[in-house]
């Protein structure tokens, strides 16, 4: 199962590389998401709602069970047939942080949805985030915002909250390539992905890569020394510098960061993002 985080707050240390671009949630989000279903292998979306507090529900898992201390990423197994578990059990954030969205990203490939799993990251996957139920969205009660990356690989949660003591779903749809299963003879086929997981607490915005909340030469600066890859960019980094939604910070970026820092507005690039009103 997935649970997520890190903090994103001013002059933030750098506490570990993060292998892929965030993506952001927040409030009452709808994305439009063509559907995938045809084209991918695994189609994998997120149901991340909000969750009524009970004191006699007890089907819970905290936050702190799986990530002890913001700065880390935890890589959990989902995919098809999916892990029923997750419709019975909800998620409580035990931590002292507001989470203010979550970024996940497929990584490679598992041979199941439960532990002991074997994560196989770096494998070739045609798995995606992406609409399952039909309806051409990704939706969130909780969240306002979803990006998605070109690649549909890497999924963005933000404009929303979840502070202390809040119980969400930890649901993940899924579906099978049905050409593939005619193909094959009609026999069941399953598919499962390694998928790194984390959570923003805090704010940023475009731009402000350092934290300071200002966007200025030091921004362009350390934008310009994460597209040489002198070293890797933290969560907080990528999500407030990888203003293309590729996955990581390039010269494109560094470009964007430099009118930001000129004062010029900054129009973002990725190809599914929609917030509600």
């Amino acid at each position: 199962m997935k649970i997520l985080s890190f903090t994103c707050t001013a002059h933030s240390p750098a506490h570990f590389p993060l292998r892929a671009a965030l993506l952001i949630v927040a409030l009452a989000t709808l994305v439009h998401a063509p559907s995938a279903r045809a084209q991918y292998g695994l189609v994998m979306e997120l149901v991340i709602n909000q969750v009524p507090y009970s004191p006699t529900d007890t089907n819970v898992w905290p936050v702190s069970w799986f990530l002890a201390e913001p700065g880390q990423v935890y890589t959990y197994a989902a995919g098809y047939p999916r892990d029923p578990i997750h419709d019975s059990f909800n998620i409580v954030n035990d931590t002292p942080h507001t989470i203010t969205g979550m970024a996940l990203h497929i990584v490679g490939t598992s041979d199941a949805t439960e532990e002991p799993w074997v994560l196989s990251i770096g494998a070739p996957t045609d798995a995606v985030f992406g609409d399952v139920t039909g309806d051409r969205r990704i939706r969130s009660d909780v969240f306002r915002t979803i990006t998605l990356s070109q690649d549909r690989k890497f999924i963005l949660l933000t404009d929303g909250v979840l502070p202390p003591g809040a119980r969400f779903t930890d649901i993940s749809l899924a579906a099978l390539n049905r050409f593939r299963e005619h193909r094959s003879g009609g026999a069941p086929l399953e598919q499962f992905a390694a998928i790194d997981s984390s959570f923003l607490a805090g704010n940023y915005f475009a731009g402000d890569l350092t934290g300071d909340a200002v966007v200025g030469q030091a921004d362009v600066d350390l934008a310009q020394t994460l597209a040489r890859n002198m070293r890797p960019a933290t969560p907080c980094e990528i999500a407030a510098g990888d203003l293309n939604r590729n996955g990581v910070i390039d010269r494109s970026d560094v470009e964007q960061v430099r009118k930001l820092a000129r004062g010029k507005p900054h129009r973002p690039e990725s190809d599914h993002r929609e917030t509600s009103n």
